[in-house]
């Protein structure tokens, strides 16, 4: 259970003093345990900070805590409330991948839902929207263009532990019959500082585009996992923005540095402003060719883990106001799995991207 682990953790090094007397002797199960509650922990606090920025209680607030796709808990039966009924809402919220399975197929059908996808949008625009994003020359801004998007969403393959595609889709379609994430601005994020031979050429596009280096911290051989859990760059947020919205983003956030008694303040604004920033007829496709020469399998480090880049996505969704929730039932193997009763308790990496 994620609370039991956590208070293990604490036996560690919790005690000023004690570091240079601590030794821990684990397994790799348990380490990457750790790294999922790590990962749910921190979704959490960003919620908490999302919840304090709205000034809103728990009780108006719909607090989540990401699920363990295997044996891990959150936490004990008797500690939560059961509802059938759940709701789901990306409102404000950015979905990004941060691990993969090592499946050379499956990067093949992802590459090839990119090019379908360029094929669809078009032609990309000739200037950036402000100067955050300079030297990011492929990006396509839409209008009633979110048939494409959630079309490329049901091609692209991704563990629903790391991102449910098909729910994300659901919620597109559900908030676009009120107008909303009907316009979809999709960046393919270019490193211009890239070598020659971590360039791919996509079909579609004139020039090459240079792939984008993200470490490998997995020790174990059949998945690629992401070094802080992180594809994107905070500037990348930004790139559908005007001028006038940055500089609007930015006020909000100095004066939330200012109420939290912050004395430096920020170069860029907030992920949270920025997203209250764009409309909520807008989302933002962020995709990320990560540099296959790069990534090696961890055992044998002359091989490619891939033929072609390996394909990353972010989804940054605007703050949307009374929202369409998904809603959706907990179905009889949910309950018998989790032993839920009736009644209960309950950074940013920038590193080769410009």
């Amino acid at each position: 259970m994620y609370d039991t682990l956590m208070q293990m953790g604490r036996w560690f090094g919790y005690k000023p003093g004690y570091m240079d007397l601590c030794r821990i002797f684990t397994s790799d199960e348990l380490t990457r345990w750790y790294k999922h509650i790590t990962i749910a922990s921190e979704e959490m606090r960003r919620d908490f900070d999302y919840m304090y920025l709205l000034k809103k209680t728990p009780k108006e607030f719909g607090l989540k805590v990401r699920t363990h796709p295997g044996v891990l808990k959150i936490t004990a039966a008797n500690k939560f409330r059961y509802k059938k009924i759940m709701y789901l809402s990306y409102s404000g919220e950015l979905e990004q991948t941060y691990q993969f399975e090592l499946d050379k197929n499956k990067f093949i059908k992802n590459f090839d839902a990119v090019i379908d996808l360029i094929a669809d949008l078009g032609k990309p625009i000739e200037s950036p929207l402000n100067d955050f994003n300079k030297k990011q020359k492929f990006v396509w801004r839409g209008e009633n263009n979110f048939n494409s998007i959630t079309s490329f969403l049901l091609k692209y393959k991704i563990g629903e532990e790391v991102i449910d595609t098909n729910k994300m889709v659901d919620y597109i379609n559900a908030q676009t019959k009120k107008g909303n994430l009907v316009n979809w601005t999709v960046a393919l994020i270019n490193n211009s500082t890239a070598k020659p031979e971590d360039e791919f050429e996509f079909s579609g596009l004139t020039t090459k585009v240079g792939l984008t280096d993200r470490t490998n911290i997995s020790n174990d051989p059949n998945d690629y996992e992401v070094a802080k859990y992180n594809i994107t760059d905070h500037r990348h947020e930004l790139i559908d923005l005007t001028v006038e919205e940055v500089s609007s983003a930015k006020t909000q956030t100095e004066t939330d540095y200012k109420e939290e008694g912050k004395k430096d303040m920020p170069e860029m604004p907030s992920r949270k402003r920025i997203k209250w920033q764009r409309n909520s007829k807008n989302g933002l496709l962020l995709i990320y060719p990560l540099n296959k020469n790069c990534f090696r399998s961890p055992i044998e480090k002359t091989e490619l883990i891939s033929d072609v880049p390996v394909i990353g996505i972010a989804v940054s969704f605007p703050e949307i106001e009374n929202d369409e929730k998904i809603e959706y039932a907990v179905n009889e193997q949910f309950r018998k799995e989790y032993e839920y009763p009736e009644e209960l308790d309950l950074t940013d990496g920038n590193d080769g991207t410009d």
